[in-house]
């Protein structure tokens, strides 16, 4: 075949309609093959323990672990937990890309995934990922109908309320973002007016929130795991002010865990761990309702008391969540906690050179204040074209309202300022790059 032929053939592939779906199909499976069998932490593994055990903790909500148990008839395995993540990944882009058509950016979708800020931590099966990329292919769907200008046929429309559902009930903070979600797929079936669309939302809202409790209570053990946040701001505002007062008295009672020198030697402003996990703790969860009463007590009087060294020390944890960066032990699997649940550990070496890849990448480009600023980037150009009609604006409009949600809750809810808890923002984000950039170039054009 001459060199002309070969052109005149990768042209063809090219521009076929099918290639799209053909790239995006062979960049997963690279994707899952370099990840297999899924990265794995030591949460990941008490979830994977409770699918298997069919006894669940609310500390992980417990939905996940049972979907777990449900794909063990297929393989008994986390691969199928990361064949699921990676499918609501990919799927979505493939639904972006085909949303528009005639962004001139639409081949950026392929690249956003590549990215360290999303590639690093995608492979790694946990609640934080689960929630993220079941809201992105959420977003992703209503993206494509709202370009297309008609309504979603009931059968989609069902099928991204239970996965609504299912991202509500993984991770607790999702319960926030839900209903502007809800909100986003009521929009693009029901041509109707805005309060009406509140009014249904605000009802399904309700009714997924009351299902979530109703799971947690009836099918797993409640842990009351708000009450190591509580203490993590408890013990914030003591450490600060230098004084015990605000500890409650069951904790101090405890004299062969509680110290007050131990809790200012220990705490950290970036995570709760010490205080409560390591053999250096200062608490054991508790699960009496008066001493639970009592903590909340705590944790009002922290904030109502001392409402600026409260405000400063949870803007501490957020600075230091906004500058986490990129984690390079793509997919990893602990090896002390593979040997504890015998779990075989496998060579991949896709997953050794995607690692290398991620090591080169320069980390001021995957922290998380990349997509903080996007953010603001986003509504600068909304408030500049808030007359504008165009659907980029409309969607950028949902972007912003998602993600400044999000990370208020993180801001006043967050344990730890671990770089996985902004993955949802990260994604949500670097995805409407296009998005923004057609919407740059249409207005230049204007």
């Amino acid at each position: 075949m001459s060199n002309i032929d070969k052109t005149n053939s990768l042209s063809e592939i090219l521009s076929s309609k099918y290639f799209p779906f053909l790239l995006c199909l062979f960049l997963m499976f690279l994707h899952f093959i370099s990840a297999y069998p899924g990265g794995m932490s030591s949460d990941t593994f008490d979830q994977y323990s409770q699918s298997i055990s069919g006894n669940y903790y609310s500390h992980h909500p417990p939905l996940m672990s049972m979907l777990w148990s449900v794909l063990h008839y297929i393989y008994q395995g986390p691969q199928t937990m990361l064949f699921i993540h990676l499918a609501l990944l990919w799927g979505g882009v493939l639904l972006l890309f085909y949303a528009n058509p005639q962004n001139k950016y639409k081949y950026l979708y392929f690249v956003i995934p590549l990215l360290s800020n999303i590639l690093s931590q995608s492979a790694t099966i946990w609640k934080d990922v689960a929630f993220s990329l079941g809201s992105f292919f959420i977003f992703a769907t209503c993206v494509f109908y709202t370009y297309h200008k008609k309504p979603a046929p009931l059968l989609i429309i069902i099928g991204l309320l239970l996965l609504c559902f299912y991202i509500a009930s993984v991770k607790f903070q999702a319960k926030y973002i839900a209903p502007i979600l809800i909100f986003f797929i009521i929009s693009i079936y029901l041509n109707i007016n805005v309060v009406l669309r509140l009014i249904i939302t605000t009802v399904i809202s309700i009714l997924i929130i009351f299902a979530n409790e109703s799971i947690i209570n009836r099918y797993s053990i409640n842990t009351h795991s708000e009450q190591l946040r509580q203490l993590f701001d408890v013990a914030g505002v003591s450490f600060t002010i230098d004084n015990d007062d605000l500890i409650p008295q069951y904790i101090k009672d405890n004299d062969a865990l509680y110290s007050f020198e131990k809790l200012k030697k220990y705490y950290s402003c970036e995570l709760v761990n010490p205080l409560v996990f390591h053999d250096n703790r200062i608490y054991d969860s508790t699960l009496d309702p008066a001493n639970l009463q009592q903590m909340e007590a705590a944790y009002i009087q922290a904030y109502s008391k001392h409402p600026i060294i409260f405000l400063k020390n949870r803007a501490k944890i957020f600075n230091v969540l906004m500058n986490r960066g990129k984690e390079c032990e793509y997919a990893f699997i602990a090896e002390n906690d593979a040997q504890q649940n015998n779990f075989p550990l496998q060579q991949n070496y896709l997953k050794q050179l995607v690692t290398k890849y991620l090591k080169l990448y320069p980390n001021i480009m995957a922290i998380n204040l990349v997509s903080f600023i996007l953010i603001f980037v986003y509504l600068t150009h909304i408030i500049a074209h808030r007359r504008s009609r165009a659907t980029e604006i409309t969607i950028l409009n949902y972007v912003v309202v998602l993600s400044l949600t999000f990370s208020l809750v993180i801001f006043f809810a967050t344990m730890a300022a671990d770089y996985r808890y902004y993955y949802v923002v990260r994604v949500l984000t670097l995805f409407s790059l296009p998005i923004y950039f057609k919407s740059i170039t249409n207005n230049r054009r204007l």
